[in-house]
């Protein structure tokens, strides 16, 4: 119930309970008085501990009824409501991107700015022998040993891949090596046979 609208039931049980008094006399008004203000103190604290009660799990619905406290509740339920949905799409995204590069034919890994392993997706572990469980977190120059490659990330001039050879299982293979900087200082490295 907004201020306004307070004072002004207030000011109605005072003139309910003056008038009473006046009519029946005695301590009725005062007694009337006293025992609305003791309805509004018990039904005032119901709402303060359902409102507490809510602030607990703010991502669940607000209980129906919190009096004036429903002024407070409800936008902050919709803020964490399309927060939590917000980061419900933001997931699903990062999943999809994932999955999708999951399915590439080349060899993915993202590196941070030092060039150390962040991310690598399954054909890594065919082409270029990473394990992202064992690896992440490792300089991809300590797993791509070959000279031209530490080259040719250093010169970054990447307008050209790089193309090597390099035994895989047993077998001479040729790869073609490409890097371009994404996101603020990250890397992608992308490597196919």
């Amino acid at each position: 119930m907004p201020r306004p609208s307070l004072l002004l039931a207030y000011l109605a049980a005072v003139a309910l309970a003056l008038g009473v008094q006046w009519l029946v006399g005695g301590f009725s008004g005062v007694l009337l008085l006293a025992a609305g203000g003791l309805v509004y103190l018990v039904r005032h604290q119901r709402h303060h501990r359902l409102t507490l009660k809510w602030a607990t799990q703010p991502t669940s619905a607000p209980p129906p009824d919190l009096g004036s406290y429903d002024e407070i509740v409800t936008p902050i339920y919709k803020y964490v409501r399309t927060r939590q949905n917000e980061y419900t799409a933001l997931r699903e995204l990062t999943n999809n991107v994932l999955s999708a590069a999951q399915a590439l034919p080349a060899a993915a890994v993202t590196l941070d700015k030092s060039f150390q392993i962040e991310w690598c997706n399954a054909q890594s572990q065919r082409l270029l022998d990473l394990v992202y469980e064992k690896d992440k977190g490792y300089n991809i120059f300590n797993i791509i040993r070959l000279p031209e490659f530490f080259d040719y990330a250093q010169s970054r001039q990447w307008t050209r891949p790089l193309r090597s050879r390099r035994e895989i299982g047993g077998q001479v293979c040729s790869l073609q090596f490409q890097l371009t900087q994404h996101a603020n200082e990250g890397y992608l490295l992308l490597c196919q046979d």
